[in-house]
Parts: structure tokens; C-alpha cells; sequence
């Protein structure tokens, strides 16, 4: 150990370049998570690989201005070594890599941890966690300072060198090898070219569409001219619309040497066979289900922003844009989300306000919610609410639902229950995974089953979009597909009505292309995006067009769409039913009732804005002990979500002498 630190004291310079050498090839290794994986990937890419050593190189060239020349050397490498040991996690649980968008929905990500790792593994990862903390505290009082001190102009010249490798650093975003990460169809191809280390900053910098060369306004007009009007064309009819987005879901028949004994998914089979279908490329393998939602509800390719970009996450948090929702409002639509989980996952409750809906009911405001064997809500809960939605206006609405029941991860050993074998799967771990994601496959076409039967009695035409998100993490590759790839799911469009006679059986779509698609069947014609694919979609230049109108109303000067913007954020209703306080009864001294409407398990009571010991007894009353009501205290109900954000809040009520007396 004296050695070593000698070593450290005395050769400043080697210290660092061994260091980023060493935690490079680890991090490499990590990626692959295999020893000659790593070694083997560094050697097929080496310019990435001294590429991605530079990269280390710079951040631990900072040691050299820090006399706690140990402690800084060992705070680099816990930060970038406990990088590369998630991303390495990560990827055995859902395919893609670590990016900087994980940090953000880091919340969301803690809150379901359970369902991927054991209760051991997950004490475990924290006591690791703390052990490392507790090592850089301890390093940091104990290590010895360094004794040498660098000569002026040595200390000139490392800075020159670091500032030499953050200029390559930046240089990088052009792009190693004539090409970038974010290019790439599959991002862990990215990660597996270009290296961790740089793909992962990169994500973290590289954010939102590229300003086009030719933009101006100008150019803007020009293409509002080469799509020939910017006149609405109302359609001769206008049945209600329904988008479905399922959960991992694919069409398993498309796999080359597995099969079930019996066919999960025989109505999606069926709805396939009546309407129009196709395989539906997607984003993202295994993760990254808002990606896909946010191509089909917008129509702009994802492969516009910057790597692992989540838009959610970013440029919607603030800004709006044409979407499906915005186009049918401007038809008379009303406009309807749900989902069966919780409506803070990907902030979808903070984001839907700006893609056009009137309202939103996550999981939070839904009763009579079940669950499978993981603890993911099951789907059959959403047909009632589907239904509701159809009912609550006059006119034709819109409604998009998300679904959750076939989440991952998918269990290695054998579920109690569960009837339907899959052979052909040589290990006995994976052939379990596939028979439980085969039975959460069958229960998502029950609920689709369930929710077409409804809609046929329904006096209303109503046209049904169903699609996969993305495909499931099962460990599949290129070769167990007999058509498709691991970027492509499949879709479904059915109608109560006749389709058009001149629309292809089977087409293949990328999910931008969705909804343009979709309208063309309706005969709408309004919206921009729309028009671009419809008439443009075997033009090359599509889809610069479409950047030019993303980068125009996200980030531009919103020329397209003219003043007012049509897409301003709406006052979007949290929950299709309106949560209400009534009254409030005294039980006994510290124990009171709270009457009201449509109250939910997520209801939960607040005094004077401190939160009460709540019991949800049905959806008109709540149950408060261990606090005593007071004349002049206001109470309000609000829904927490599963990761305790406040989603929204009841209008107060003010307690009276009235309110106290048994």
C-alpha cells in the first residue's frame, strides 16, 4: 500500500492515464457484462475505446490540482464505477442502457423497484450504497495529502491537456465514425460502438431537435405551400376514436422456433382479421414505453432529439404541440387519457395538459382496481372507464389508454395458476419468463375482448387502434424473430363500421406515422403533420419536413401554426370523475368521517394542510383517526401517488359547529 501511494504521490501523471485505463476496461466489461465481452468489444472498437479513456482521462486529470490527490482519484471512480455497475443492472432487467433520463424519473423508477429486484437484493444494493459512501467519508479523513507539488508550468500543461480532451469531448457530438448514438435504431448499439462513458454524457448534454440549417420563416412558408392549404377539411363522419398503447406487447406467433399450447391473443387474432394490421416500428426495445407514446400521439420521429432523450421529460414539461388530441379538439372531440397505473409515471399528469386532453384518470382515481401476480394493475379495469368516457359528452371523443398489466419483469420460476406451456426454449428459467408474459398476454386480450363486445352494442361508430409499446424483456435477439426485428411491435386498426375498400390489409407503419395514417382512413384532413405523411410519406424528404415543423413549434418561432398558437396547455381535469368534500362528522373525540364524492384508496385527508391518518371505507367516505376536529379547520382530500406526489386537491372545507356535534 506504501507503494501504491508513493506511486500516487510521486508520479501524478501515470497515476491518472492507469486509472482511466483501468476503470475503462471495467466499465467496457460492465456494458457487456462479460469479462472477454468487454475485452472483445474494446478491441473491435478501439478508436472508441481510447476515445472513451480520454473522456476518463479528463475527469481524473482533476485529481492533479488537489492535494487529497487519493480521495479525489477515489470519488472518480466510485461515481464512474457505480455507473457502470446500473448500467450493467439495468440491463439485465429491461434491455436498455443507463441515460440521463433515469435520473429524472428516478422517483417513479424506486417506486416499482420491487418488482425487479428481491427484498434481499434490494437491501443489499443499499448497504453497498452506504458502504461506499461511508469508504469516501473515511478516505477523505484518512488519506494522505500529497507532499509533492507540481511544478508551474506542469500544472499549465495538464490544464491545457484536460481542456485539449473537453474539446474533443465536445468535437464528439459531430459524431465518432461518421455517425452518432442517437442515429442508431437500437440505443444499445450506440453503447456498444462508442462506449459507455461517452454515450452517457452524452445523454446528458445532447437535448432537443437540431436548429435545421434552412430554417427560417421563409422556408416555413414554403412548405405550408407545398402542402397546398392550411384549411381544416371536416370528414363526412365522425365516429368516436380510440388508441390503445399495450404494455409489451407483441404478436408471439412472429417467433421463429417458440410456440404455446394454446393461442394467447386470439381476439387481437380476430380484430386483425377484420381490420387492417401491420407490424409497427417502435423506438425502443424492452423500456422507454412514452417514446412510443409520444410518436403516436405527435407524429414526430423520436430520432429528431438527442440521445436518450425522453421529451416527456424535457421540452413537454413546458411547451406543447400538435398532437392526435389537439387535432380532433378542433373537430368538436372531447379528449380522454387513462392509465392503470400511477399518473405521476413519466410525469404523465404534468404533461398531458400540453398534448390536447380535457382529461386524465391515472390509477390514483380509479376504483376497483386488481392486480396480478408481480403487483401490476390488471387492464380489465380500464373498459368500464373507456366506457364512461364515451358516455360523458355529446359529441364523438377521443380516448387514449395506456395499459400496464404486461410489464416485466417476467418471472423465472413457475406462477401458481398459470395453464399455458411454451415450448421450444431450451432453458427452463426463460421458458417460464415466456409462459407468465404469454399469460398476461391472454389476460390483455380478455380486456380487449370485453371492450370490443361493449362497443359493438354501442349505437355510436367508433374506430379502435391497438398497438405494442415496445417488445418485452425476455432476452430476444434478431435471430428468434421469422419476420420483424426487436424494433417492431404490431398494430391493429378495427372498426364498428366499414373501413375504406381501398385501404391496404397489411401495412407496415413506423409509430409516427400512426395517427396521419389513422386520419387518412377518417378522411380528416386537419393538421399539419398529418398532411406531411399523407402526401409526403414516400418522399425522402419527410422527414426533414417533419424536423422543420418540430423544431418550428418546439423550440423555434411557432411560424407554422400562426398567432394565437392553437396548442396552448389546457385546464385538464385530473380523473374523469370530479373528487369532492360534502361534510365531515365527528365518531369520537380524535376520530372523524369525511363524506363526499368518488373517493379512491389514493384519497387521503388533510387538516389545515397537514396530512391525517386516512382509511378509505367506500368512494363516499373516508375514515380519520388519531386527530381531533376543530371549529375553523379546513379539510381537503387530496390523491397521492404511489411515489407521494400531491396530484390534486378537493376545493377546502371549513369545519362549523354544525360539522362537530355527534
Amino acid at each position: 500500500m506504501k507503494k501504491i501511494l508513493h506511486f500516487i504521490d510521486t508520479r501524478p501523471y501515470k497515476t491518472v492515464l492507469l486509472f482511466a485505463a483501468l476503470a475503462n476496461a471495467i466499465i467496457w466489461c460492465l456494458h457487456a457484462r462479460s469479462l472477454l465481452g468487454g475485452i472483445w468489444g474494446m478491441i473491435c472498437h478501439p478508436i472508441s475505446a481510447l476515445y472513451n479513456a480520454l473522456i476518463l482521462v479528463a475527469f481524473y486529470g482533476i485529481s492533479l490540482f488537489f492535494r487529497r490527490r487519493v480521495f479525489a482519484l477515489s470519488l472518480v471512480s466510485v461515481a464512474w464505477l457505480g455507473l457502470g455497475v446500473t448500467d450493467c443492472v439495468l440491463l439485465g432487467m429491461r434491455v436498455t442502457p443507463l441515460q440521463a433520463i433515469d435520473f429524472y424519473i428516478i422517483r417513479t423508477g424506486i417506486a416499482i423497484v420491487g418488482v425487479y429486484m428481491s427484498p434481499f437484493e434490494v437491501v443489499l444494493s443499499a448497504l453497498a450504497i452506504l458502504l461506499g459512501l461511508a469508504l469516501l467519508v473515511l478516505l477523505f479523513v484518512k488519506a494522505p495529502r500529497s507532499t509533492a507539488r507540481l511544478p508551474v508550468t506542469q500544472v499549465l500543461v495538464a490544464a491545457v491537456c484536460l481542456l485539449l480532451v473537453l474539446l474533443l469531448f465536445s468535437l464528439a457530438f459531430i459524431g465518432l465514425a461518421d455517425a452518432n448514438p442517437d442515429n442508431f435504431d437500437d440505443p444499445c448499439d450506440g453503447y456498444d460502438v462508442y462506449g459507455f462513458p461517452y454515450c452517457f454524457l452524452r445523454s446528458v448534454f445532447d437535448r432537443g431537435i437540431d436548429r435545421p440549417e434552412d430554417y427560417s420563416k421563409e422556408r416555413v412558408n414554403a412548405l405550408l405551400s407545398e402542402l397546398a392549404t392550411r384549411e381544416d377539411v371536416i370528414p363526412e363522419a365522425t365516429p368516436n376514436v380510440i388508441f390503445i398503447q399495450l404494455e409489451s406487447f407483441f404478436d408471439v406467433a412472429r417467433l421463429k422456433n417458440v410456440t404455446y399450447s394454446e393461442d394467447p391473443i386470439p381476439t387481437f387474432h380476430a380484430l386483425a382479421a377484420e381490420g387492417l394490421s401491420g407490424m409497427l416500428r417502435v423506438p425502443g426495445i424492452g423500456s422507454g414505453t412514452v417514446n412510443t407514446e409520444f410518436e403516436v400521439l405527435t407524429g414526430l420521429p423520436l430520432d429528431l432529439f438527442g440521445t436518450g432523450e425522453y421529451p416527456y421529460e424535457s421540452i413537454l414539461r413546458e411547451k406543447s404541440c400538435e398532437t392526435v388530441a389537439h387535432d380532433l379538439l378542433a373537430l368538436g372531440y372531447g379528449t380522454h387519457a387513462f392509465h392503470n397505473h400511477t399518473a405521476a409515471f413519466y410525469d404523465r399528469y404534468r404533461v398531458y395538459d400540453g398534448l390536447g386532453f380535457d382529461d386524465f384518470t391515472g390509477a390514483e382515481y380509479m376504483k376497483g382496481l386488481t392486480y396480478n401476480a408481480l403487483g401490476w394493475e390488471k387492464d380489465e379495469i380500464l373498459t368500464s372507464y373507456i366506457l364512461k368516457a364515451l358516455d360523458s359528452t355529446d359529441s364523438p371523443d377521443f380516448v387514449f389508454a395506456v395499459t400496464v398489466e404486461g410489464h416485466g419483469g417476467y418471472p423465472e420460476l413457475p406462477v401458481a395458476g398459470n395453464d399455458i406451456r411454451a415450448y421450444g426454449i431450451r432453458d427452463e428459467a426463460l421458458t417460464n419468463a415466456y409462459e407468465y408474459y404469454a399469460a398476461t398476454l391472454r389476460e390483455t386480450d380478455r380486456f380487449l375482448s370485453e371492450l370490443t363486445l361493449a362497443l359493438k352494442a354501442r349505437d355510436e361508430q367508433t374506430l379502435l387502434v391497438l398497438y405494442g409499446d415496445h417488445l418485452p424483456t425476455l432476452d430476444l435477439t434478431e435471430e428468434d424473430f421469422a419476420t420483424g426485428d426487436l424494433l417492431t411491435t404490431d398494430y391493429v386498426i378495427w372498426s364498428t363500421a366499414d373501413l375504406p375498400e381501398n385501404a391496404e390489409k397489411t401495412k407496415d407503419l413506423p409509430a409516427y406515422a400512426l395517427f396521419p395514417y389513422t386520419f387518412s382512413l377518417l378522411g380528416i384532413e386537419n393538421g399539419l403533420i398529418p398532411r406531411v405523411w399523407n402526401r409526403f410519406s414516400e418522399d425522402q424528404n419527410h422527414f426533414e419536413m417533419l424536423k422543420l415543423l418540430g423544431y418550428d413549434t418546439l423550440y423555434g418561432d411557432a411560424v407554422a401554426y400562426g398567432t394565437p398558437f392553437p396548442f396552448a396547455r389546457r385546464a385538464m381535469r385530473l380523473g374523469i370523475d370530479t373528487i369532492a368534500v360534502t361534510s365531515a362528522s365527528v365518531a369520537s373525540e380524535n376520530e372523524f368521517f369525511v363524506t363526499g364524492e368518488h373517493f379512491t384508496e389514493s384519497s387521503t385527508v388533510f387538516v389545515n394542510g397537514k396530512r391525517a391518518d386516512t382509511v378509505f371505507l367506500s368512494e363516499d367516505t373516508l375514515y380519520v383517526e388519531n386527530k381531533t376536529l376543530q371549529e375553523g379547520d379546513e379539510i381537503t382530500v387530496v390523491q397521492i401517488s404511489t411515489d407521494l406526489r400531491r396530484l390534486s386537491e378537493t376545493s377546502p372545507l371549513l369545519i362549523t359547529e354544525n360539522h362537530l356535534k355527534n
